[in-house]
C-alpha cells in the first residue's frame, strides 16, 4: 500500500500528511501510527484451509482492517488465527 500523496505522480517530493493522507497502523499493542507513507502486507500460510489460488482476499489476509482496501492497516499478534505480517516501507 502506498499513502496516495506518496506515488510517482508526485515527484520529486512525494509527501503525506500525518495524520491527514498518510497510511495508518494499528500495533498488536493497540498504538495507531498515522505516518506511513508505505508499506508491505505479507500473508502467512492458509489458517482456514482455503484453497490457493484464491480470488478472495481474505483467504490470504485475516483482519478486516487488511482487507478493506481503505488506509488502515493492522499487525496483530501472530496467533492460531491471524498470521498477517506488516513491514513498513517509507513513513514520516
Amino acid at each position: 500500500a502506498i499513502a496516495q500523496g506518496h506515488t510517482a505522480a508526485n515527484l520529486p517530493s512525494p509527501v503525506c500528511a500525518s495524520g491527514v493522507d498518510c497510511l495508518k497502523l494499528i500495533t498488536s499493542g493497540g498504538v495507531e501510527q498515522h505516518d506511513k507513507r508505505a508499506l508491505v502486507l505479507l500473508a502467512g500460510r492458509s489458517l482456514r484451509n482455503q484453497t490457493r489460488p484464491s480470488a478472495v482476499l481474505s483467504d490470504f489476509l485475516d483482519t478486516t482492517q487488511n482487507t478493506d482496501l481503505g488506509t488502515w492497516y493492522e499487525q496483530r499478534r501472530i496467533t492460531a488465527s491471524v498470521n498477517d505480517r506488516v513491514i513498513v516501507i517509507d513513513k514520516n
